[in-house]
């Protein structure tokens, strides 16, 4: 095995497409010769050198390298090393100190792109959801109509997808409590059905999402798998004959089901000045025997800082209850 060292050559290239590149790093009173790995090339080119106390990264123009250190202002030392572009106020206020990024933050500023910059979000969301269901019996051929309205709340994370502008996945865990109420009326027999419905939903979306800086269309879709239950669910019924009436009551035992359905959905947001927005959501949802159609406001953890991401919701949904 052959070892050589900065001192006898320039750079060398992996299989993987990595490249590592021969530069002078100061180092407490010295400097010294190290291989370091570069992440992204163009008007300024970042590069990382990983060590056992953690990675270095620097950030090279002009002939000039400077190191980007985490125990500073991340923020000043970008706006200072970054390429001069409109955008780059936006961009280094959510950066953060990282491989992915900073390669995004170095990439896209090395282009001046003015629009949505991706990162990590995280949030909650809350709502009222209005469902239309069949409720009845297969082996009485019983199948009722029944209307109710229903909060909904939830978490949500949106993570970027490698380094696109415009892909993400997201991740939300939703949860509502649905209670329905139905009659039926045949000749001199009245019943009031009663279902119980709770959901604990998993959406899973991938979503691609324009790039203005005014107006942030997107479209999102995947699965969406969840867990309904029923609990505390009867039936009343009153027969007339005469001048009599009789009762007989019911109930069914507390059952838990799977379901997995498919959503998508559309949005179209509006960015003012202040970068405070709103999306205006269609959302479907197809799965088995309910719908819905709800309101749902979500606001992320950096609501109100650099990126508003509230977002209103309205659509309709279609999903199993069984």
């Amino acid at each position: 095995m052959v070892t050589y060292t900065p001192d006898q050559i320039e750079e060398y290239g992996l299989m993987n497409g990595q490249v590592y590149i021969k530069r002078d790093v100061q180092d407490k009173h010295e400097t010294q010769g190290y291989f370091l790995l570069r992440l992204v090339d163009g008007a300024r080119t970042l590069y990382e050198l990983k060590e056992k106390k953690g990675n270095r990264f620097f950030i090279e123009h002009d002939s000039s390298l400077v190191e980007i250190r985490e125990d500073a202002s991340l923020k000043d030392q970008l706006s200072q090393q970054l390429k001069p572009c409109s955008s780059n106020q936006h961009m280094v206020a959510s950066a953060r100190f990282g491989p992915t990024s900073l390669k995004r933050v170095v990439l896209l500023s090395n282009r001046c792109y003015t629009g949505f910059f991706p990162r990590l979000r995280l949030g909650a969301l809350a709502g009222v959801d209005f469902i239309s269901q069949s409720l009845g019996t297969i082996a009485d051929h019983i199948f009722l109509q029944a209307s109710a309205t229903s909060p909904i709340v939830g978490i949500f994370a949106d993570v970027p997808l490698g380094m696109s502008r415009s892909w993400s996945v997201t991740v939300q865990a939703t949860y509502q409590q649905s209670n329905f109420s139905k009659y039926q009326v045949n000749d001199n027999t009245t019943v009031e059905y009663q279902d119980n419905f709770s959901t604990l939903g998993f959406p899973l979306l991938f979503k691609c999402r324009g790039s203005s800086s005014t107006w942030r269309p997107f479209i999102a879709f995947g699965p969406t798998p969840g867990i309904n239950w029923q609990q505390q669910n009867g039936w009343l019924s009153t027969t007339y004959l005469g001048s009599l009436a009789y009762l007989n009551q019911g109930s069914w035992d507390n059952v838990k089901k799977f379901q997995i359905s498919g959503t998508l959905c559309a949005s179209q947001r509006s960015i003012p000045s202040c970068q405070a927005g709103s999306d205006i959501t269609a959302i479907t949802s197809v799965g088995w025997l309910a719908k819905s159609r709800g309101f749902i406001r979500g606001a992320p953890s950096d609501w109100c800082a650099t990126e508003n991401d509230d977002s209103i919701s309205h659509g309709s949904t279609y999903s199993s209850r069984a």
